[in-house]
């Protein structure tokens, strides 16, 4: 994704004929560098054409359905589960600290 010019700086190589990050040389205030920032943005590319025709495989294979809401299920039980896990964390940490500045400053002052 990267070339090199000949004074060793790495510049995005052009994609589907259009400059990503504009050229050496070339202005990159204002708008211009907008529509430059949005053609580096554009996600054209992963989006599936198709997307209608994956929906409708979902709506008619009862298996595939399933298997989609499976996998739904326990990704959100797995982030539910890890949120809960860092909460814990920070509240133990914090807990700590502040045993260990209550006690330093009422036996160690």
């Amino acid at each position: 994704m990267f070339v090199f010019t000949r004074a060793g700086l790495p510049r995005l190589r052009r994609r589907h004929s259009v400059a990503v990050l504009g050229e050496p040389g070339e202005s990159t205030s204002g708008s211009n560098l907008i529509a430059m920032l949005l053609r580096f943005l554009q996600t054209d590319d992963l989006v599936p054409e198709q997307i209608g025709d994956v929906v409708e495989a979902a709506k008619a294979d009862p298996v595939l359905a399933g298997a989609l809401i499976v996998v739904g299920v326990a990704t959100l039980a797995l982030f539910v589960w890890g949120m809960t896990k860092q909460v814990f964390k920070a509240a133990l940490f914090a807990g700590l600290a502040s045993a260990g500045v209550w006690y330093w400053y009422f036996n160690i002052r």
